[in-house]
Order: C-alpha cells, then sequence, then structure tokens
C-alpha cells in the first residue's frame, strides 16, 4: 500500500509528499526505491535522484538503468557515461535508457557508436533502441548504416562489422 501511495504522488509530481511518505515507510523495497528515483529524476532533481541511489542499499537493472537515464537526460553525459561502465549488468534495458538519451540530445555520432558497442557485447535489440538509431543515422545523413539497421530488424540476426 505504501508503494501504491508513493507512486500516485510521484506521477502527479508532488516529490515532497512522496519523500514524506517514502521517508515514514516502515519497511522500503527496491520499488519503493526505484520509485522515488524516477519521480526525482522525472523533476529534473537528479542531484536527489542520485543521493538516494548511493543510499539504496540494492540495485537491480531498473535503477541503474534509471539513473544514467536521469544523468543523460539533465546533460550530465560524462555521469552517465561513468555510471553505466560501473553497472555490473548491463541488459537491453539499460542500453536503450543510454542510447535513447543520447539520441534525444542530439549526439547523434555516439548513439551510433553506442549501438555497435551494444551489438558487440551481443545484446540484442528492440524496437525502442531500433527507433533511436534510425533516428540518430537519418540525422547524420548516414543512410547505409540505416540501411543496415532495417536489415537487422527484417532478418533479426547480429550485427556485422562491415
Amino acid at each position: 500500500m505504501w508503494n501504491k501511495m508513493i507512486f500516485e504522488y510521484v506521477n502527479v509530481g508532488d516529490m515532497r509528499t512522496a519523500r514524506w511518505l517514502f521517508d515514514d515507510m516502515p519497511r522500503r523495497d527496491i520499488v519503493s526505491w526505484n520509485t522515488m528515483i524516477s519521480g526525482f529524476s522525472m523533476i529534473g532533481q537528479v542531484t536527489k535522484a542520485g543521493e538516494l541511489f548511493e543510499r539504496m542499499p540494492e540495485k537491480n537493472v531498473i535503477s541503474w538503468a534509471s539513473m544514467v537515464g536521469a544523468y543523460a537526460e539533465a546533460g550530465e553525459l560524462e555521469a552517465a557515461t561513468d555510471l553505466f561502465e560501473k553497472m555490473p549488468c548491463r541488459n537491453v534495458i539499460s542500453w536503450t535508457s543510454k542510447i535513447t538519451c543520447y539520441t534525444k540530445k542530439g549526439y547523434y555520432e555516439v548513439a551510433l557508436d553506442l549501438f555497435v558497442g551494444m551489438q558487440s557485447e551481443h545484446v540484442v535489440p528492440d524496437e525502442s533502441i531500433y527507433v533511436s538509431v534510425l533516428l540518430a543515422s537519418s540525422h547524420l545523413g548516414a543512410f547505409e548504416f540505416g540501411k543496415r539497421i532495417h536489415y537487422l530488424i527484417g532478418d533479426g540476426s547480429q550485427w556485422e562489422q562491415r
């Protein structure tokens, strides 16, 4: 019930009440922590999100991806990269978070480089990554790269370096 109440306050942007509930909770779990981190990130309070992240007793891939995304969204790309590199386990969620944020911020070449790096780690892309990578390649005029992405979408096979 606590998590539901916190989520509702976060959802309407009332982080003061959400934080009050969070601080008064008898027992916090991963959902509580991730909800608060996401809430602070959504309203641009990355410092507060980062402080909670650092205090978090257990982190899962959602926790890590949320903070990477929050730093990247705030334009703190070095912090996003540092945190991404520290992640104990990267999967399609974490890669999607990072690639999407770099594309949104206009760092198209970096987004494409990240995609290639993701492929070298044998992570299978999802639709969100394909959209971000196609957007980045179109902004750069990298039509051959875009064609290779379309091939991957249709074929489903892994990336081949050329």
